[in-house]
């Protein structure tokens, strides 16, 4: 665990920021002031979730990580700008959301048209899909997952359209249906289906496979129907530090949707240990169980000093299901949070 936490912070992470500034500048000449300002203010509000992303290069060989790196981080920014630009009002968002997503597709599957993705914003959007694309298809192993992953993007893109559909009509019942009908991985509960819906992970895993010469379509396929349970206690982990601010904005809340506090510590602790196990059943099982750790450690990290009591609850609940693998990266990331940030992580000037 410490090791690959150190290779992490020392090797992966100065990638990881580089790649952040570089498409930072490159969204400064985004045409569209209005465009402009929601990218920049993506890429400064969320540019964490592009470096974390990124430890997902642990599961790459070391010949083939820094590429790996490139296009983990693209790819997060990419999934991260989309959340932000269909959740702006539109006469028909879910219709918007699903075109918008296209490009989560595009950028892993090349029969389709980069064209289609929308270029009102100069084409920073089309660039960023080709060059996941690119990258991508520069990795030994990229054939093996592609079909996994592009199912996987699609099903995010399906997801996050849904989810912004309910929250801009007020209504959550199409978001309902479609969890209920998806069968990629199924919970009990359909607002768990939904949170692993909307998670980047599974992409970003099979991506970070790409790397490695020795992934067959087996193992990807086998990522793609485990990392379920990973992708909703993300998801669950993210909605439990934004719960205040949900309630208060109106925006959809997967950790609100338990019943009460017990019922959702109880459903997250399960999720944890389901994690734990998916985990298990992987090749490189311990670099996965390292970045299931990590991934707790990263929410953890960002709740609040004084957190609410259910929030508490539900914190406990999933660090006790991961025990003391989980207090290492705990502590780097409460480091990395109330120390100075790196220069490239600064806020950015919203022109």
């Amino acid at each position: 665990m410490l090791t690959a936490l150190a290779r992490y912070q020392l090797a992966i992470v100065p990638v990881a920021d580089a790649e952040i500034a570089r498409w930072r500048n490159r969204a400064r000449a985004i045409p569209d002031p209005h465009l402009r300002r929601l990218t920049l203010a993506t890429l400064t509000e969320e540019d964490s979730n592009a470096s974390a992303a990124a430890v997902f290069a642990l599961l790459a060989p070391r010949s083939a990580r820094r590429e790996a790196v490139e296009l983990l981080t693209a790819w997060q920014l990419m999934y991260d700008l989309l959340d932000t630009l269909t959740e702006q009002p539109s006469p028909d968002p879910l219709a918007a959301g699903l075109r918008a997503h296209r490009a989560l597709v595009a950028s892993i599957d090349p029969a389709m048209p980069l064209d289609e993705i929308p270029a009102e914003d100069g084409g920073y959007l089309r660039e960023l899909a080709a060059t996941c694309r690119r990258r991508l298809w520069r990795l030994p192993a990229a054939p093996a997952i592609a079909s996994a992953a592009a199912a996987e993007a699609d099903r995010c893109a399906h997801a996050q359209s849904h989810t912004h559909a309910a929250v801009l009509h007020g209504d959550q019942t199409a978001l309902r249906a479609w969890a209920e009908r998806d069968t990629r991985w199924h919970s009990s509960a359909w607002w768990e289906t939904a949170a692993a819906g909307i998670s980047s992970l599974a992409v970003l895993a099979l991506l970070a496979l790409a790397a490695s010469p020795r992934t067959t379509p087996t193992e990807a396929a086998t990522v793609a129907n485990v990392y379920g349970a990973v992708c909703a206690l993300s998801t669950l982990l993210d909605s439990l530090v934004d719960v205040t601010e949900d309630e208060t904005s109106g925006n959809t809340s997967y950790f609100a949707h338990y019943p009460t506090a017990s019922d959702a510590a109880a459903g997250m602790g399960q999720m944890a240990r389901a994690s734990m196990a998916a985990a298990d059943l992987l090749p490189a099982a311990a670099v996965h169980r390292t970045i299931v750790s990590g991934l707790v450690a990263f929410y953890l990290a960002k709740l609040p000093r004084s957190p609410r009591a259910d929030q508490a609850q539900a914190a406990d609940s999933v660090r006790a299901q991961l025990g003391p693998s989980v207090d290492p990266a705990l502590v780097l990331l409460s480091l990395r949070r109330h120390g100075p940030r790196p220069l490239s992580q600064r806020r950015a000037r919203l022109l």
